[in-house]
């Protein structure tokens, strides 16, 4: 068992080791005949690494992390090898600042919005699909053009916001996601917001090197969330079947996201979020019941 523990604790996602893999995998994408030959040889070498992990995950799975009798979300967590989480609202608690600009950036094209306009239509849902919305329901014209205009400004005002105030760690589910890491649990990021903020708010509050697999909805030209796309790529990454995942969402969008990729998922509803109807296939949960089943 000692020679199993070692290996166990080799073969964690630490990124020391791995994390080049899947990034390279990532970036070679041209039709160069030697980056072609290149991913021939580094893909297998991801697989096996997934692969062996698993193996030595069941060796070893009794360790108190991964299987705790009593709690409602235990059997969940004991027939999991990977964790996906999103980001916005589940690590970040960042929908106040998303709010706040979407509001200001909004005002200068004389289109109001309220709290509870933005809980129903906007919090996280495609862009410009909620702006071609609240144009409309504004009586505002809008295209292309002035799409572009109204979200960069958003952006400029919700990172001026952040640079100001900070980024805001969600304590409770950093404490998840390092107690995860240190038992060996693969984890990855699903998030439909650009990766450069991806990295950018992870970074800031130290959680990046946790997450050796970011997937974002700028990549591979993936469909949004609620489509399943950036939840299928999650897994194949990951290499682990999506029933042995478990998702970690706080809106309804991720949660069908999730599900529609095969994902069990805990949905943790926040105070942008609370009022969403999940599906009955989601578990409505909460951090306190994670962190005591796992």
């Amino acid at each position: 068992m000692h020679v199993f523990m070692r290996c166990f604790r080799f073969m964690r996602c630490d990124r020391t080791y791995v994390l080049w893999i899947p990034i390279t995998i990532r970036l070679l994408k041209a039709d160069d005949p030697t980056k072609r030959r290149v991913k021939q040889i580094v893909r297998p070498l991801w697989r096996i690494f997934c692969g062996y992990r698993c193996v030595l995950l069941r060796i070893c799975h009794n360790i108190p992390s991964m299987k705790k009798q009593g709690a409602d979300l235990s059997t969940v967590f004991a027939d999991a090898y990977a964790v996906i989480w999103d980001m916005d609202g589940v690590l970040i608690d960042s929908e106040s600042y998303h709010f706040a600009a979407h509001v200001s950036a909004l005002a200068e094209f004389d289109v109001p919005l309220t709290e509870d306009y933005y809980k129903e239509y906007g919090v996280a849902v495609d862009p410009q699909q909620f702006y071609k919305k609240a144009f409309a329901s504004a009586g505002k014209p809008f295209d292309d053009r002035i799409f572009l205009k109204a979200h960069y400004r958003k952006i400029a005002l919700y990172q001026k916001s952040q640079r100001e105030q900070g980024i805001k760690l969600i304590a409770p589910a950093a404490t998840i996601v390092k107690r995860l890491y240190n038992n060996g649990v693969l984890m990855a990021i699903a998030s439909q917001v650009d990766r450069e903020e991806v990295t950018r708010n992870l970074r800031g509050t130290g959680l990046l090197e946790f997450f050796p697999i970011v997937v974002s909805g700028g990549d591979f030209g993936l469909k949004k969330k609620p489509a399943p796309d950036i939840y299928n790529k999650a897994v194949e990454i990951l290499n682990v079947e999506p029933e042995k995942c478990v998702a970690i969402e706080d809106s309804l969008v991720g949660v069908k996201s999730a599900l529609a990729a095969g994902v069990p998922c805990l949905a943790v509803p926040n105070a942008f979020t609370r009022h969403q109807k999940f599906p009955d296939e989601a578990i409505i949960t909460d951090f306190s019941a994670i962190a005591t089943a796992i």
